[in-house]
């Protein structure tokens, strides 16, 4: 009996760590046009989806990389499992002088 309830508990936790997926949520992939830009490099916020939003991952890029002027290419994923949370994800980029 013992070992029945310990496979139960162990399929059951083993389910429950397993439900853990990333759903799509939207995607921003648009290119600065005519501009000339050197590209700094992917930044990755994971936030709690109240605490989310642009201007909070241009503030991680540009903690990330001090010459961020903008970020392009932005994806945000839905993080589903224990709690609710947003991976957003850009690349930074630095408009050159002209």
């Amino acid at each position: 009996m013992k070992r029945k309830i310990f496979a139960a508990a162990a399929i059951l936790a083993a389910t429950l760590f397993a439900g853990c997926t990333m759903d799509p949520v939207s995607a921003r992939n648009t290119w600065p046009s005519g501009e000339k830009y050197r590209i700094l490099g992917r930044v990755t916020l994971v936030t709690d989806e109240r605490q989310s939003g642009y201007t909070k991952l241009l503030a991680a890029a540009q903690e990330k990389y001090p010459d961020c002027d903008d970020i392009v290419n932005i994806m945000v994923d839905f993080k589903v499992g224990w709690s609710r949370e947003l991976v957003m994800t850009a690349i930074a980029v630095d408009y050159l002088e002209m």
